[in-house]
């Protein structure tokens, strides 16, 4: 995974895997393993690593991180444009000047957590899934309700 918080999980993977692949032999009252289950669980694993950078937020030790973190929330509730003026109503108190808010918006845009537009305001800078089918992913194993629990 990209993120380096997470650079000791991919120690525990494996274990997570197996785990995972008992999980569903169980759901069936199977008392072998097959394929199938190995290549479901390592599609529900796929799919949750993409979306656990989201689970942490922007939560760090940089001094507005956790405003960082509040403006993302907001701008990914939206499927529009959000601007400035809106975004400054909701962190007015937790920042001294506009433009502390301005260098953060520069800092997320530039860390591609945030899209620009120009003359506008901002996008949630959102990554897409990819589902193509591998011999080792099958995103077509997963439910309409979990496919869309994580967006």
């Amino acid at each position: 995974m990209p993120d380096v918080r997470f650079d000791s999980y991919s120690t525990r993977r494996f274990g997570h895997l197996l785990k995972l692949c008992l999980i569903t032999s169980a759901s069936r009252y199977a008392r072998e393993i097959t394929e199938r289950d190995v290549i479901y669980a390592n599609t529900i694993l796929c799919h949750a690593e993409h979306f656990m950078p989201k689970a942490l937020g922007e939560f760090g030790k940089a001094r507005h991180s956790d405003v960082s973190h509040k403006i993302i929330s907001l701008v990914e509730k939206e499927y529009s444009i959000v601007s400035f003026k809106e975004i400054w109503k909701h962190v007015t108190n937790d920042l001294e000047k506009m433009q502390d808010l301005t260098t953060l918006l520069q800092n997320l845009v530039a860390a591609e957590k945030l899209q620009s537009i120009p003359g506008k305001g901002f996008l949630a800078h959102r990554k897409i899934v990819d589902e193509n089918v591998s011999g080792l992913v099958d995103y077509n194993l997963l439910t309409p309700e979990e496919r869309k629990m994580a967006i």
